[in-house]
């Protein structure tokens, strides 16, 4: 599902000016760094906990609820589609085209790799053996990521996504998958807090608004 289908280390050239996309980036990352979802996350220790009574399965989790993760993922989106204009990627073409410093390039560079890693990042829950039907023997972070975001919160081509949909239908394989998707939009929301104040020491003319 993942399979490389946005690449965070790409640039690409923002329909934006330079200032109107720093103004959106800063509005937006702050508006997630303020969430009721980041305050849920940094507050609490994630669980999901699988029992086995008598052959009967059950769960316990502390996981942030689907209105939470809704809310977040509307503005979120804006920087995962290139088309938005505020994308790493975009980011990453403004620093080139601007010329901005060698060290200032190479630490957004980093922080995308980051992302990137992230999503290639095998995810340690192996559902081969289960009643999901699908080839891989496990996901990939970024297929949680795209899966949930596309075939679920954000309900575009959910049919796109089976392995969402079948994972959705149990609330235990669901929590498992909640817990993945928010252990890398965790990943992507520091980066992005990251980017966000590299912004204002790589342009420092910028003065985000109160």
């Amino acid at each position: 599902m993942w399979n490389g289908r946005w690449d965070p280390c790409a640039e690409f050239k923002s329909s934006r000016t330079l200032e109107d996309a720093l103004a959106v980036f800063e509005a937006k990352a702050s508006f997630l760094a303020n969430s009721r979802l980041w305050e849920f996350v940094t507050a609490n220790k994630l669980v999901v906990s699988i029992h086995c009574d008598e052959n009967r399965f059950s769960e316990t989790h502390v996981m942030p609820d689907g209105e939470m993760l809704s809310a977040y993922i509307l503005p979120l989106r804006l920087f995962i589609q290139d088309k938005d204009g505020i994308s790493p990627p975009c980011m990453s073409a403004f620093y080139k085209e601007c010329k901005r410093s060698p060290g200032a390039c190479e630490t957004l560079r980093e922080i995308c790799s980051v992302i990137k890693t992230g999503f290639d990042t095998r995810c340690p829950i192996d559902f081969k053996n289960s009643n999901l039907d699908f080839k891989n023997s496990n996901l990939t972070f970024g297929d949680h990521f795209f899966g949930w975001i596309y075939g679920d919160f954000a309900h575009v081509n959910a049919d796109r996504y089976p392995v969402i949909q079948q994972m959705n239908r149990h609330p235990i394989s669901q929590q498992v998958g909640w817990y993945d998707f928010v252990k890398i939009l965790g990943v992507v929301h520091v980066s992005l807090q990251q980017i966000r104040f590299l912004n204002r020491v790589a342009f420092p003319w910028f003065i985000p608004s109160k």
